[in-house]
């Protein structure tokens, strides 16, 4: 299983666009990503790429900072790792950072 992230805009019409392409990290990295967001993951589900993009920075900090913290939460049976999980929030925080007023859904 794995966590379905977009950011979607309300453009008027008769629903959302979708402005990104869909990230799909694994449930694997849950652990990872509470870590360094100091937070789960899909507590940001809802909220504005603005208001999230201070939250993501200090993550990708974070995981720069101590990557082997984070490292030793690689899950056990190999699917996700440390990079893809830091490659996953770089993403988030260019796409964020391209469409501040955009939601972010997961």
């Amino acid at each position: 299983m794995s966590y379905d992230i977009r950011l979607e805009i309300d453009t008027g019409g008769a629903g959302p666009a979708c402005l990104t392409e869909t990230l799909s990290p694994t449930y694997n990295l849950g652990p990872m990503f509470s870590l360094a967001l100091g937070c789960g993951l899909r507590e940001l589900s809802g909220k504005t790429a603005a208001e999230c993009l201070p939250i993501l920075r200090a993550g990708v900090a974070f995981m720069e900072d101590k990557p082997s913290e984070c490292k030793a939460l690689n899950p056990a049976n190999g699917w996700g790792s440390y990079e893809g999980a830091l490659q996953t929030l770089r993403t988030m925080v260019s796409q964020c950072s391209q469409h501040p007023k955009a939601t972010l859904v997961i």
